[in-house]
């Protein structure tokens, strides 16, 4: 379990150093991720997935991040 929070903070870190506002909202399970409005970018983890699904949220997100720049 430690490994699963190690890799979630390391994806948060990376997202937020991005500028990402990090929002922990119950979406239903049908979207989540990066997004920017309203002069904001933010960061969707949708609470009703997964653990796992969700570590796997971010950790694209993070990917998608490490791409750009």
């Amino acid at each position: 379990m430690e490994a699963i929070l190690e890799r979630w903070d390391q994806a948060l870190k990376i997202i937020r150093s991005a500028g990402y506002l990090v929002r922990e909202e119950w979406l239903g399970g049908s979207s989540g991720g990066l997004c920017e409005f309203g002069g904001k970018k933010y960061f969707f983890s949708d609470q009703s997935l997964s653990l796992f699904e969700r570590l796997e949220q971010a950790e694209e997100a993070a990917r998608k991040l490490k791409t750009r720049s």
